[in-house]
């Protein structure tokens, strides 16, 4: 199913090579060593990092010891000078402006090129199927260096070629996030293998949603909360072969769930991440979210009474937490590490991936000090194993049942389109939420908006 839709896709990436003015893919023969930096002599004096966030800065400053730090735009890697190029994701503005780059990229001088950029997963495929991309062993990557990379993670940025053009340091299985004290207070018990008899199944979670409610307790924030377990298991892509979109069942079902938690009060009616983060306090009365390993990194800095005091249990709602498998496995988010053709510092390009995404003991750290799930399967499976505490989490080891969901992530159903197309699907089910629309309209104002951002695409008839 991935071959034949990928060959529809093939449209838009001509389409897309039309548009950057782009003639030739160039060799994709690997390259040895030698001749990564035989190519890479006249390294240019400026490395040029376009990303959506201060998230990859923040990894290169802990993880690069190279790497010196300027100010908020500027850092150097020796005589080198790094330029931090950042443009929020909201709108769509990221892509937008990185596709003017690539767009620009012949008529660039070497100072002004992209050298590295990032991709998160809901438009990762448009740019690892442009042709616009080196892979990863042409800047120098083996296959051997990449040998712990859990396989979802390389699937979701190899090409039509079978090559691999993005590396992450993350892997993102999702798990249910919840307070421990509140479920102490409703269920009896704040174990995680007890905790998980209560969401099991879909089901077990409504039962559970009841009874959090009649004790007085949300069990969601927002509308949106339970939009990416819903999503990352559909049976079918957003857009079929002949670029139709379709709206798989299970999506028909996340619309049908969050209808009536809302109107049963089992959410907040809230916007997503944006007024959660005043429900994760030490007051906040949300019992917990579908979330991913990065996620918890988020609600961390949102839960505490001061982030300048120890990040500790009654530090806020530090602590109280904990983490179960739920009802379903899933994937959310991620983000990639890409190099535009074009780049002219390979070295410094190739040594940071290395370090950010395939080098065991920056890996290790990035668990012991950040409390991340790292794409790297030898690092977490001894992790598992040993006496590791998230602190978050009430002192709770939650490598393993991560571990148990990131083998079964399947990305066979993501496409090119799928950011666009997922903002539109929940934002135009807000007024059916609200009670202010039919579904049937809210269906029909989805297939506008979805349209009016990827004209080729069609409704169905």
């Amino acid at each position: 199913m991935v071959k034949n839709r990928v060959t529809k896709i093939i449209a838009l990436s001509a389409t897309m090579l039309m548009m950057f003015g782009v003639t030739g893919c160039g060799s994709r023969e690997a390259l040895s060593e030698q001749e990564v930096y035989a190519r890479n002599e006249n390294t240019s004096k400026v490395l040029n990092i376009h990303t959506s966030g201060n998230e990859l800065k923040e990894r290169i400053e802990q993880l690069y010891p190279d790497y010196e730090d300027v100010n908020d735009a500027e850092g150097r890697i020796g005589d080198v000078s790094v330029h931090w190029i950042i443009t929020p994701n909201d709108d769509n503005a990221y892509q937008l402006r990185m596709d003017q780059y690539l767009a620009d990229a012949e008529q660039l001088e070497d100072n002004d090129r992209i050298d590295l950029f990032t991709v998160e997963a809901d438009y990762a495929k448009k740019y690892t199927q442009s042709g616009m991309l080196m892979s990863m062993d042409e800047i120098g990557l083996t296959d051997k260096d990449m040998a712990d990379q859990y396989e979802y993670t390389k699937e979701m940025v190899r090409g039509e070629d079978g090559k691999i053009y993005g590396s992450s340091w993350q892997a993102t299985p999702g798990f249910f996030l919840y307070r421990r004290s509140i479920a102490k207070a409703v269920f009896g018990t704040d174990d995680p293998v007890e905790v998980q008899k209560h969401f099991e199944t879909m089901d077990k979670m409504d039962e559970s949603a009841a009874m959090l409610k009649e004790k007085g307790y949300p069990m969601f924030a927002a509308y949106n909360d339970t939009f990416y377990p819903y999503n990352a298991i559909k049976d079918t892509p957003w857009v079929n072969d002949d670029l139709t979109i379709e709206i798989d069942d299970t999506m028909y079902e996340w619309v049908e769930k969050t209808k009536t938690y809302s109107d049963n009060g089992y959410n907040e009616k809230m916007s997503e991440m944006s007024d959660i983060v005043t429900e994760m306090g030490k007051d906040g009365k949300v019992f917990g979210a579908f979330a991913a390993p990065w996620y918890m990194g988020y609600v961390q800095v949102s839960c505490l009474d001061n982030p300048e005091e120890p990040w500790e249990k009654g530090n806020g709602s530090f602590g109280d937490w904990a983490a179960c498998n739920g009802p379903m496995g899933y994937f959310w988010g991620g983000t990639w590490l890409c190099v535009p053709k074009g780049c002219d510092n390979l070295k410094e390009v190739k040594d940071i991936i290395y370090a950010l995404t395939c080098d065991n003991a920056t890996m290790k750290k990035l668990v012991e000090e950040n409390g991340e799930f790292v794409n790297n399967s030898a690092v977490m499976n001894e992790v598992a194993e040993s006496d590791y505490q998230c602190g978050f989490l009430g002192g709770q080891n939650h490598i393993g049942l991560l571990i148990d969901s990131v083998e079964s992530i399947d990305v066979s159903n993501v496409t090119v389109y799928d950011q666009g197309i997922s903002d539109s699907f929940k934002n135009s089910m807000l007024e059916y939420f609200e009670g202010k629309s039919e579904l049937s309209d809210a269906i029909e104002t989805f297939y506008n908006k979805a349209i009016v951002l990827y004209p080729e695409l069609k409704k169905p008839e």
